[in-house]
């Protein structure tokens, strides 16, 4: 077995036994069923959109940040670190390691959050919607490669913020504002609209073309207003179809993995880790 293939392994057994990320999981798997359940509580008449998808791409995306912390804390603040380099291993093999076992528990994650959100469903309805359980189910590819993108992305950024800081309290803190501005306040209607009013006044052109142009760059760099997008208002039933069809949307949620992902490398590789 190759060192990076070690690592890993070691990587996901310390995800999975970790206290801090079995309390996380918990909470993940109770906002799981929150979101059902309020679903299940609002339907009335014909159902057009199956629940839980997009929440488990944007729940999701908080567990990265916890676990982006504690996969450099866990090395870097324990000084584990410090032994692995000075054993026969390449840094760039640690890290790859450590990514891929990462890349290994958010495909866990997601089949498991996948599985109780089919399994809700069918506590609080059965089969009285079953075309729309065959949607959710058709989609699930996509909303994987969504969600896998997503988690990969605030995984990385609050791993790099932790090799950069060196504290686990302000990468988190950075972690989580990014969050909430990428996915909550960026894409805000009332945030737009001011910043339209700006780009009017400042170049000079139409009010509402400047707002509608604000708003698209907005949509456009915000993870959660891309996989909203691609799910609900462009109807993406499929993986082939969404990236035939609208490839360009999901260019930025690969474009910010890549980066982060370099960022995390030169860092790294260049940092002491004493």
């Amino acid at each position: 077995m190759s060192d990076v293939s070690i690592i890993a392994k070691k990587e996901f057994e310390d995800i999975i036994s970790s206290n801090v990320m079995l309390v996380i999981m918990l909470i993940y798997f109770v906002m799981i069923f929150c979101t059902v359940y309020y679903w299940h509580s609002q339907v009335t008449g014909t159902v057009v959109d199956s629940p839980g998808m997009f929440d488990l791409i944007l729940d999701g995306s908080l567990v990265a940040i916890v676990l982006g912390i504690s996969a450099m804390y866990d090395e870097v603040g324990n000084k584990a670190l410090s032994t692995l380099t000075v054993k026969p291993l390449f840094r760039d093999s640690i890290l790859n390691g450590k990514l891929i076992g990462a890349l290994c528990f958010a495909v866990c994650l997601f089949v498991l959050g996948a599985l109780v959100n089919i399994s809700l469903y069918y506590m609080f309805v059965g089969s009285s919607c079953s075309n729309l359980l065959s949607t959710f189910i058709d989609q699930l590819s996509l909303v994987m490669l969504l969600f896998v993108l997503s988690f990969m992305m605030f995984y990385l950024l609050t791993m790099l913020a932790y090799l950069l800081l060196r504290d686990h309290s302000a990468a988190l803190f950075i972690g989580f504002c990014s969050w909430m501005f990428l996915d909550n306040i960026l894409p805000d209607a009332s945030w737009d609209s001011y910043l339209g009013n700006v780009y009017s006044a400042l170049f000079n052109v139409n009010v509402v073309y400047a707002q509608s142009q604000v708003s698209n760059f907005a949509q456009a760099l915000s993870p959660g207003m891309i996989c909203y997008n691609i799910l609900y208002r462009l109807n993406c039933d499929n993986l082939s179809y969404a990236i035939n069809n609208y490839g360009t949307m999901l260019l930025p949620l690969f474009l910010f993995a890549v980066i982060l992902l370099v960022l995390c490398y030169i860092v790294f590789m260049r940092r002491d880790v004493a």
